[in-house]
């Protein structure tokens, strides 16, 4: 016959339940000491990677990388060098509290990629349209930090770059410049070889017109927001890592001077021959529409079935037309246009904004309150799924009519 169990047998007595608890308060422990411990490290790297800007600026000069206005080069190396000094430049402290938030935000949230949060947006538009960035303006040592600081968020999600290094300098007659492009090879043997491109400018106008003596054009809607929105969505791709085609992610710099680093960038590209399946752009997503049955629309819309296929994929009714961007044939006036002359496929903007639902377009008031990071965040978590449908369905289901 079976032996009869003790009851007292089947709790833990108070020993182990003393040693369980001593184990729980070591994990945590632990758990605090290599949070700390990675923080500290972050402050560290935030402190001399501003100041190490300057070398790698330097060394990548010597290649033919980096151009920038005459004068800002003198100027970055006095802004390392206070470093060098062990001094904190009360000039730029605010900018290093930006970047700490970002950074401290994203180590704090490594393993919740399903969901893009209004903070982690906002954290990067903070940095990005701070007066410390000057407007951002094309070849300034403002757009160089800015650079940089799209480059560590590559880094820190995993992407590689796409060329031999992250920037991918151009020259017109007027202007130098650099864009940042990064890449997320496909897993799947045949359809790695066909490209998706998402891309945004991050430069801004620099200055504008003075508005209650406020002359810096932060350009929060026009195009943190759009950065923002591309680095977010980058970010989940390449931390899902299930995308069958391949990913290249650029961010664009020349917008505001005749769409020069999109035009260079989709020329280049042609050259090298890849299968570009279709480019989606991102330009002023930051303010929602008040009286559309739709969430973004997209330029060009009669000119494919993308915006078909994006709600589709979806189940929503996230796209839609834009009566006034048609009229205003918005569609050659952003990065898209660029890979549509050269490739001949389905190449759009998505945007919430066709300017009728935003009063300060190239206006100094076009700040980070007026952003509507919660709208933001919705927006994009509802685009990524179709974004992933994107890059896996077995056939290039999108086509130009």
């Amino acid at each position: 016959s079976p032996k009869a169990i003790n009851p007292s047998s089947s709790r833990m007595t108070p020993p182990i339940i003393a040693r369980n608890v001593v184990k729980c308060f070591a994990i945590i422990g632990l758990y605090l000491i290599l949070k700390t411990y990675y923080v500290c490290i972050i402050l560290k790297t935030s402190l001399v990677w501003f100041g190490s800007v300057t070398d790698r600026t330097q060394h990548e000069t010597k290649n033919g990388i980096w151009f920038v206005e005459e004068g800002a080069l003198p100027a970055f190396s006095r802004f390392r060098n206070s470093y060098s000094r062990n001094e904190l430049n009360p000039k730029y402290m605010k900018l290093h509290i930006l970047l700490l938030a970002v950074l401290f935000f994203q180590t704090g949230h490594t393993q919740d990629y399903e969901q893009v949060k209004p903070q982690e947006l906002q954290a990067m538009v903070s940095f990005l349209t701070s007066d410390e960035l000057k407007g951002r303006e094309t070849a300034t040592e403002s757009e160089l930090i800015a650079a940089q600081f799209i480059k560590s968020k590559f880094i820190e999600s995993g992407i590689k770059p796409y060329f031999e290094t992250y920037m991918d300098p151009f020259e017109s007659k007027r202007y130098k410049g650099v864009n940042v492009v990064g890449f997320i090879e496909g897993n799947d043997p045949k359809l790695k070889h066909e490209m998706v491109l998402l891309g945004a400018h991050y430069d801004h106008l620099g200055f504008g017109k003075i508005v209650n003596n406020d002359s810096i054009a932060n350009g929060a809607n026009d195009n943190a927001s759009g950065t923002a929105t591309v680095l977010a969505i980058a970010d989940r791709l390449a931390r899902l890592g299930t995308n069958k085609r391949s990913i290249v992610i650029a961010l664009f710099s020349g917008e505001e001077k005749g769409l020069l680093g999109s035009k260079s960038l989709a020329k280049k590209l042609n050259e090298q021959q890849i299968d570009l399946y279709t480019m989606l752009n991102f330009e002023m997503i930051g303010v929602p529409f008040t009286d559309r049955d739709y969430d973004v629309f997209l330029t060009g819309y009669e000119l494919s079935d993308l915006g078909e296929k994006l709600n589709t994929y979806t189940n929503s009714t996230l796209v839609g037309v834009s009566k006034v961007a048609k009229k205003y044939n918005l569609f050659k006036r952003s990065d898209n246009y660029a890979f549509y002359k050269e490739f001949k496929v389905p190449s759009h903007t998505i945007s919430s904004c066709d300017l009728t639902n935003f009063d300060f377009y190239h206006h100094v008031d076009d700040e980070i309150d007026q952003l509507d990071f919660a709208f933001m965040a919705t927006t994009i978590n509802k685009l990524i799924p179709g974004i992933v449908q994107i890059c896996n369905s077995d056939s290039k289901e999108i086509q130009m009519y």
